[in-house]
Order: structure tokens, then C-alpha cells, then sequence
């Protein structure tokens, strides 16, 4: 289940790449960008400012109506995709298909001339190990073309869901959303003992670099929070750090999924203060790039 395949993408792994976004994740993320991302199964999204109101769409089981503008009732929607083949403005979309290993490695080697040495696939999400079977053949495939193998996980899956597929990815990126286990089950909605549990492993059998999201005043509030980062990727003897900037991009996506998205974030700054610390703490640390 695959709800997005991107080209020729410079921030997620060295050189030029293809990224493959598995659909489904563990984790609810309040300042999550992503939210097509989340559930494992197919969604439509509606977005009202490409409505053009000609009110073509036709559902058979009555999940649109038409007033005034179109009105969509998710608890009737099945998902069919008709009323996406009728939208002349891609106003109603599905997200999420299905993919085999096969379609997906078609797309990914039509980009191959652009990879030069370095450049390769990145598999993205939502959570690619919820997918592990997939995932681990994708990654086999992906090493017998000599693609460079990128990974992005938030580290929470069982190890042997992991495992396996390690010894065919060239990177891990590493997500640490929170350092306090309580925090981390408010806003992600699961604890983090699973997920640093797995950091000391993943660490010791590939090159691995944490990204952390910086959402100031929710996962990182002060200095000590910092420091606590610091001590985990010490004690998981990772040294390369990306911070990734807080933004609101994905605030449209809810919309067009139905959803309400509430986070306020006021003052971004404290990034600067938390590269400033981890740098003198001797790691390397880059704000949202992978260039160190």
C-alpha cells in the first residue's frame, strides 16, 4: 500500500532519488505532515478549492451530495474511486494503492540515469516496516540494480520486522519525535522504550542518522530536553543529527481528509539554540539536509 512515489528528491539520502511512501503508521504525530500517510487502507481527499461546483461527481452509494457545494459523508464513502474518474479538477482524489514489487521498481529504475554513485531510493512513510515483507524485497531488488538503499523509520516495529532487511539498506534515517516517554505517548500516541530500544540496535548494523523534529514548547521545551537528546544518540553512538524545522504544510491535507488540525506553535528560534548545544556536545548536526 504506497500513497505517494516522488522523483528527483535532494532530502532524503545522498544524491538524486526516488522516495517511496508506504501507507500506515503506528504513531498519530500531532504536527504530523503528512496524515494521508497514517491510515494503512486507501482515503479520499477532497479539496473544496479545486471544487469547480459543476457537481459531475456521482456517487452510487450517495456519500456526495450536492447543495450549494459538494458535501461528502466519509461514514457512507467505501472509497470506490468513481467519483475521482468524474472530477474534472482532481478535486476528489484517492490516496493509497496497491502496488506489487514490480510496478514499484519500474517506477524507481526509469529514474536510474540520474542516480550517478550515490543516488538511489529512499522508502519513506508512514511506517515502511509495517509493510516488512514488502519492504524487504523492495530493498533485495534495490541492491542487485547497485541502487544506494535509504530507510526512514520511526523505529517503532519488532526487531524482527527490522532485522532481516538491515543488511540491504546503505542508511537509516532515525525519527526521536520525543526524549520523555510520557511526552511521547501524548503526542504520538505510544511510549519510546520500544523505539530507543531498537536506535542500539539499528546503530550497531548500519550508518544511522537521527532526525528530530523541533516543534518548541511540545516535544523539546528547554535545554535539558537537549541534553537528554544527546545522551541518547551518545549511548547509541550516533553522530550525525538532523533537526527538522517545524512548518505547516500539511495543514490542508486535514482538510481534505475531514480532520481537524489544532497545534499552535508560536516561536521557531529554539532550533538554532538546540544545533548550537549538540554541536558542542561533538556531534554533527544539520538543519533539515543530509549534507555533512
Amino acid at each position: 500500500m504506497i500513497f505517494d512515489i516522488q522523483h528527483f528528491c535532494t532530502y532524503d539520502g545522498p544524491g538524486i532519488r526516488t522516495v517511496v511512501f508506504f501507507k500506515g503508521c503506528p504513531l498519530r504525530c500531532v504536527w504530523c505532515c503528512n496524515p494521508e500517510s497514517q491510515k494503512a487502507t486507501p482515503e479520499l481527499m477532497f479539496d473544496g478549492e479545486k471544487c469547480i461546483r459543476c457537481f459531475k461527481c456521482i456517487c452510487p452509494k450517495g456519500a456526495l451530495k450536492h447543495t450549494d457545494e459538494v458535501l461528502l459523508d466519509r461514514d457512507i464513502c467505501n472509497v470506490c474511486g468513481e467519483c475521482q474518474e468524474l472530477c474534472p479538477t482532481n478535486a476528489l482524489r484517492v490516496v493509497g494503492r496497491l502496488l506489487s514489487v514490480d510496478e514499484v521498481m519500474k517506477e524507481v529504475l526509469e529514474e536510474r540515469v540520474f542516480y550517478s554513485e550515490n543516488g538511489g531510493v529512499t522508502f519513506s512513510g508512514g511506517e515502511p516496516f509495517m509493510q516488512s515483507e514488502f519492504l524487504l524485497e523492495l530493498s533485495k531488488l534495490s541492491k542487485l540494480e547497485k541502487l544506494s538503499v535509504v530507510v526512514e523509520t520511526s523505529g517503532y516495529a519488532k526487531w524482527e520486522k527490522i532485522e532481516k532487511t538491515l543488511q540491504y539498506v546503505d542508511l537509516i534515517f532515525f525519527d526521536i519525535k520525543s526524549c520523555d516517554s510520557e511526552r511521547h505517548f501524548v503526542l504520538t500516541g505510544v511510549r519510546n522504550e520500544l523505539i530507543l530500544e531498537n536506535l542500539k540496535k539499528i546503530a550497531t548494523e548500519c550508518e544511522t542518522v537521527v532526525r528530530v523534529p523541533v516543534v518548541e514548547g511540545y516535544n523539546f521545551k528547554d535545554e535539558s530536553d537537549v541534553f537528554k537528546l544527546a545522551e541518547i544518540c551518545r549511548n547509541a553512538d550516533v553522530e550525525k543529527i538532523d533537526l527538522l524545522r517545524y512548518h505547516r504544510l500539511g495543514e490542508k491535507k486535514y482538510r481534505m481528509l475531514g480532520r481537524k488540525y489544532d497545534l499552535e506553535v508560536g516561536d521557531t528560534r529554539f532550533i538554532h539554540y538546540m544545533k548550537k548545544i549538540l554541536e558542542e556536545e561533538g556531534f554533527k548536526v544539520m538543519i533539515g539536509g543530509t549534507n555533512y
